[in-house]
């Protein structure tokens, strides 16, 4: 019986992000979000890898992409818990249009 080893059964796959995201735009994104050190904890990765994507020595996959914009998401919401508890008066439906803009934006 013969088996592959499976370095044999590896083969290439080109990959090409749907979302598009710069180098500049995640930047941007991750400088609404908190420093580069924050927002490599909350996604669980090394400051370099934010920095690297930042430079553009990376390429930023679609799994980069949702994690970063589902914090945007979790930060915007965090900001309208908050002035929820404060009793503070906001436009629910345009505070809504808003989190669905940026989770679409890309």
């Amino acid at each position: 019986m013969n088996v592959l080893h499976p370095v044999a059964l590896r083969r290439t796959v080109t990959y090409t992000p749907m979302d598009d995201m710069t180098h500049n735009e995640y930047a941007t994104v991750r400088e609404k979000i908190g420093s580069q050190k924050d927002v490599a904890r909350m996604l669980g990765v090394d400051i370099r890898t934010v920095q690297r994507r930042e430079c553009g020595d990376i390429i930023i996959t679609d799994e980069a992409v949702r994690a970063l914009l589902s914090l945007t998401a979790r930060s915007h919401i965090e900001r309208l818990l908050g002035k929820l508890s404060a009793g503070e008066k906001f436009d629910l439906g345009g505070e809504l249009n808003r989190l669905i803009g940026l989770l679409t934006s890309n």
